[in-house]
């Protein structure tokens, strides 16, 4: 972003419900609509993944593990390392699991039993967008004189 910026591009953040009309204020739309883009571009495919990690205080740790079942062990420049995780199909719940957080634990102090003795700063639960396909398309948006269809790039990024 900040390439773009010396170079004089502007970035603005917002919500949007329609594409349409943005090709007359923006040369480039990036659409990061995450679940969002079930209703902003009708992807009737896009489903959630629910994803929850615990946050721990670990100065100690310095390598990053990653193995089967989505255990993982992440450190940070800080002292902060992220435990995780757990992977739930079409669930839209973003509570607190008190299941996924024991399984967690487990399967990290199973790997690293010292990690028993950091404290939990936090626990997070969040929803990525999954799609069983990868789609990617060009969007007709707009219409100019005589009959000429304007492409105005959309970019869409889905993690």
């Amino acid at each position: 972003m900040k390439r773009v910026s010396k170079q004089g591009g502007k970035f603005r953040r917002g919500t949007v419900s329609s594409f349409s009309g943005l090709e007359s204020e923006f040369d480039f739309v990036f659409n990061c609509a995450g679940l969002g883009a079930q209703a902003l571009c009708r992807d009737r495919k896009l489903t959630p993944i629910r994803g929850q990690v615990i946050k721990v205080w670990a100065p100690w740790l310095s390598h990053f593990y990653y193995l089967d079942y989505d255990v993982y062990v992440i450190p940070h420049s800080n002292g902060a390392v992220t435990l995780g995780g757990c992977r739930h199909y079409d669930s839209y719940s973003r509570d607190i699991s008190r299941h996924d957080t024991a399984s967690i634990l487990e399967r990290c102090y199973s790997l690293l039993p010292r990690l028993e003795e950091a404290p939990v700063l936090y626990e997070w639960c969040g929803l990525r967008p999954h799609r069983s396909l990868v789609r990617v398309e060009i969007e007709q948006i707009g219409r100019l004189k005589a009959s000429f269809y304007f492409f105005f790039p959309v970019i869409s990024y889905f993690l």
